[in-house]
């Protein structure tokens, strides 16, 4: 295992970007097994939002809160 201090910042980027898709896939699959849910999908608008600013974290929050809502 390679400390992050010596991964390139794209490299990271690249793990933080697959990491926050995988959740959300994770949420939208939950959501259509559900049904449809018009207050999950509003959590995974809200955590496509906060991806697409680079806040990779906060998408996680909303996509986890989407998926908890469902399952």
């Amino acid at each position: 295992i390679v400390p992050s201090s010596q991964l390139a910042a794209a490299t990271i980027a690249n793990y933080q970007f697959n990491i926050t898709l995988a959740d959300r896939t994770l949420a939208e699959v939950a959501i259509s097994k559900a049904g449809g849910n018009r207050y999950a999908a509003n959590l995974v608008a809200q955590g496509d939002a906060a991806s697409a600013a680079g806040n990779y974290a906060q998408a996680i929050g909303y996509y986890s809160e989407a998926w908890q809502l469902v399952k």
